[in-house]
């Protein structure tokens, strides 16, 4: 009896690690994701790259972003084309803000001004001219008031990173052509490149990053590839479980039950017993790692779980099932 319930317990015991270690490897991929969205200066996978037609002002495309029900939540950055590093920001609604370690990201006022402000990565932070208690960032000769400086605990290439507000004198005298235009529409319902090509007027709108799953250099096997082969190493340490337990159970299912029970029976009470273990210990290192790590979403974690968990269970089904006929054969 001892013995049965301590083969029970490592079964348990094993899952749980199968799902602790999932959910590290789960929150190692959130910090990449994480650290990738901060190098692409806080831009969603949902930003599409717009190329205006020739003649267009800043100001006549921000004139169709606001009037649009479509874009009501959205940021729009002009990328300087000679200063990689200097953005030019527009926001409208609800937009993503970036990390910050101190002061305040930009304000809806902030876009109507005729006054520039900026907002700087902690890089600058000991660049800036701070005569008394505002601070100032110094760009083509003029000074520009500090409102905030943002940063995380990765280091990025948002550290080095300036953004300034576009206001509406620059706006209004300004091509759209001077700059490289990106527009994150992050909302419920995302934008379709057509759609907003048609809303703006542009002459060519195409997808910023690639969401493929694979294939390509930059999809997300390609970006995450250790933390592919991690997964892989789970999913075979998973199905590693299965041989412990028909190793276990042999002397149990093919002496006594083999000869009371049929095919069948069998069958049904190792797969409860094993569906039950493994789904008690799976939860419970989901819970134990959900408490010590935190997530911005479980989707992705819980999904690969679930879809781990069935496929346990139908491998198991079928090699148990395997065999029992072959040792039937035998007899």
């Amino acid at each position: 009896m001892r013995n049965f319930f301590n083969q029970k317990l490592l079964i348990v015991l094993y899952a749980g690690i199968v799902a602790f270690l999932s959910v590290v490897i789960f929150y190692h991929i959130q910090e990449a994701d994480y650290v990738m969205r901060l190098n692409n200066s806080n831009l969603s996978n949902q930003s599409y790259q717009i190329q205006m037609k020739k003649g267009t002002k800043v100001s006549e495309l921000l004139e169709r972003v606001t009037k649009s029900e479509e874009l009501e939540d959205a940021q729009i950055h002009f990328q300087d084309r000679h200063n990689s590093q200097r953005i030019y920001f527009y926001g409208q609604g609800k937009f993503s803000i970036p990390p910050m370690t101190s002061g305040s990201f930009f304000s809806t006022s902030d876009f109507t001004s005729a006054v520039e402000t900026a907002v700087v990565g902690k890089d600058w932070e000991k660049k800036l001219y701070q005569p008394k208690d505002q601070a100032y960032l110094k760009q083509d000769g003029q000074y520009i008031p500090v409102v905030g400086i943002m940063g995380s605990k990765y280091k990025s290439q948002l550290d080095k990173q300036v953004f300034i507000s576009m206001a509406s004198q620059r706006a209004q005298n300004t091509a759209a052509s001077a700059y490289r235009i990106i527009i994150d529409t992050a909302t419920k319902q995302p934008v379709k490149s057509a759609t907003l090509q048609k809303i703006l007027g542009a002459q060519k709108v195409k997808k910023l990053f690639n969401t493929k799953l694979i294939t390509k250099k930059d999809s997300w096997v390609a970006l995450h590839s250790q933390q592919a082969l991690q997964l892989v190493g789970i999913v075979v340490m998973a199905l590693l479980e299965i041989l412990f337990w028909i190793m276990v159970s042999c002397k149990d299912v093919f002496t006594k039950k083999f000869i009371t029970l049929n095919r069948d029976r069998i069958l049904f009470h190792q797969l409860a017993l094993f569906s039950f273990l493994n789904g008690l210990g799976l939860v419970l290192g989901t819970m134990l790692g959900i408490f010590k790590f935190s997530f911005t979403t479980y989707t992705s974690l819980l999904m690969f779980l679930g879809g781990l968990y069935i496929v346990l269970l139908a491998a198991f089904g079928i090699i148990f099932a395997v065999i029992l006929d072959k040792k039937k054969k035998e007899e």
